[in-house]
C-alpha cells in the first residue's frame, strides 16, 4: 500500500510519464494505459500545511461512465486525507422480464367488429384535446383486444447478443480443465497441476481463436449487415448513457423527474421553433416555357413481353 502511495504521489507531482523505463512508476502508468483504464480522481486528495497537495487515491475503471457524481469532502477527524464520494454504476441482477403475446390468428374478429360498431364515437371523442381523444381511442381498442384476442405471457430472451458461441471441441476442453483442477485440489500432486496448466493454456488459445473468428465474421459482414457490428459493440459496454435530467423551463431550476416529463419538455421546445407560414400572401410561381416536350408513350402487353424476353436472352448469353 505504501508503494502504491509513493508511485501515485510521484506521478501526480511530475504530471508526465517518467523517462526511465525500468522505474516502478513508469511500469505502473504503462500498465494502466495498456489496459485502457480510466483514472477518475483529478484533484488532490491529501493536503497538509507546508506541503504540496498530492493525489493519493486511485479509482480505476475500464469504462468512463461507471463512476459518476464524484465529490471531494473534508477529511474525517484529524486526518489529512480527503473523503472521496462517488456513484458506482455496477451490474444489477434483474428478474426475467415477461411480455404478453397475442395470437391474432385465433382472434374473434366478428365480435370485435360488433363491439366497435356499438361504440358511439361522436360521444367518445367529443373532447377538443387531441391527447384525450387518443387516450380514449387507445383504451377502447385495448379493451376490445383483451376480450377477443387470446394471449399468454412469455419470457423475453436473456441471451447476451454479443456472446461467442463455442464449438463442441472447445466446450469439451473446458470441462476437462475443470476436472484437472478438481484432481489437483484433491491430490495436491505437482504432476496434476502441470497437466492442469497445459489444459488451461489450451482453453485460453481456443477461446481466443473463437473470439477472433467471431470478430472477423462481423468485419466481413459490416457492409451488408452493419446492425450486427453495432450490437456486438454495444454488448461490450457495461453502462448505458440516456437523456439527462432537463430543466422544466428556462426561468426555473426544477429538473424533470421521469421520462414522461423529459418527453414533454423536448416536445415543447421543438414546437416552439416551428415556422408559422403565411397562408394569405402566397407567392406565385413563375411559369417557365417548356424547352423539351415528351412524346406520347404507348405501353402494350406485347411490348412488355418482348422486352422481358430480350432481358432473359441477355442473361442467358
Amino acid at each position: 500500500m505504501h508503494t502504491v502511495d509513493a508511485i501515485v504521489k510521484k506521478v501526480s507531482k511530475s504530471k508526465s510519464t517518467p523517462s526511465s523505463a525500468a522505474s516502478m512508476d513508469f511500469r505502473f502508468i504503462e500498465c494502466i494505459r495498456d489496459n485502457y483504464l480510466f483514472q477518475h480522481i483529478k484533484e488532490p486528495t491529501r493536503a497538509r500545511i507546508g506541503q504540496e497537495p498530492h493525489i493519493l487515491d486511485l479509482v480505476l475503471t475500464n469504462e468512463e461512465d461507471m463512476v459518476t457524481d464524484l465529490d471531494y469532502l473534508s477529511p474525517l477527524g484529524k486526518s489529512d486525507h480527503a473523503v472521496v464520494v462517488f456513484k458506482f454504476n455496477c451490474y444489477v441482477q434483474h428478474e426475467s422480464p415477461t411480455r404478453a403475446k397475442f395470437y391474432y390468428d385465433r382472434a374473434n374478429f366478428d365480435d370485435m367488429k360488433n363491439d366497435l360498431v356499438k361504440i358511439n364515437w361522436d360521444d367518445a371523442l367529443d373532447s377538443t384535446s387531441i391527447d384525450i381523444q387518443w387516450n380514449t381511442f387507445k383504451s377502447l381498442l385495448m379493451d376490445i383486444q383483451e376480450r377477443h384476442v387470446p394471449r399468454r405471457r412469455s419470457r423475453l430472451s436473456t441471451v447476451k447478443k454479443g456472446k461467442v458461441n463455442l464449438d463442441f471441441k472447445t466446450q469439451s476442453v473446458i470441462r476437462k480443465k475443470h476436472r484437472c483442477w478438481k484432481r489437483y485440489m484433491e491430490t495436491r500432486d505437482n504432476k496434476k497441476y502441470v497437466e492442469y496448466c497445459k489444459v488451461r493454456n489450451k482453453v485460453k488459445a481456443l477461446t481466443r481463436n473463437a473470439v477472433k473468428r467471431k470478430e472477423q465474421e462481423i468485419v466481413n459482414e459490416i457492409k451488408t449487415n452493419p446492425k450486427k457490428f453495432w450490437q456486438y459493440t454495444q454488448s461490450k459496454t457495461k453502462t448505458r448513457v440516456g437523456v439527462t435530467d432537463l430543466k422544466v423551463n428556462d426561468n426555473s431550476e426544477n429538473l424533470t423527474k421521469n421520462d414522461a416529463e423529459k418527453a414533454e419538455v423536448l416536445s415543447t421546445f421543438f414546437s416552439s421553433v416551428f415556422t408559422q407560414e403565411n397562408c394569405i400572401n402566397i407567392p406565385t410561381m413563375e411559369i417557365k416555357p417548356l424547352l423539351h416536350t415528351m412524346s406520347q408513350i404507348d405501353i402494350t402487353e406485347e411490348r412488355v413481353i418482348q422486352g422481358d424476353r430480350r432481358k432473359v436472352s441477355r442473361l442467358v448469353a
